[in-house]
């Protein structure tokens, strides 16, 4: 999950200096922007497998916490996701994701 995102920095700070407008703080925010993303899925993912995971014995944020501090973990994390996407000023980033899950 995080390997993704950071798949993405190292891609896209390489190419930073032929790119003037873009910086490294701006490359870090939209960084911890998908990452955050990428880990809500992934609790997702994990609450769908809940019972399966639990009986395997897998330790995954719902199955340590609980099914519903699971959703409560994964509301937070989008309140925070969402909060991040607005000050930063990335709403064609969120757009981006969105359409991405519409397809």
């Amino acid at each position: 999950m995080i390997s993704i995102s950071l798949m993405f920095l190292v891609g896209a700070t390489a190419n930073s200096n032929s790119i003037n407008s873009i910086t490294t703080i701006d490359l870090i925010k939209v960084y911890l922007v998908l990452s955050i993303y990428i880990l809500i899925i992934s609790i997702m993912a994990d609450l769908r497998d809940y019972d399966g995971d639990r009986l395997a014995d897998i330790k995954t944020i719902p199955v340590m916490l609980g099914y519903n501090a699971g959703k409560r973990v994964i509301y937070l994390l989008f309140i925070l996701f969402s909060i991040l996407v607005v000050i930063e000023n990335l709403i064609s980033f969120y757009i981006l994701l969105c359409l991405f899950h519409l397809y």
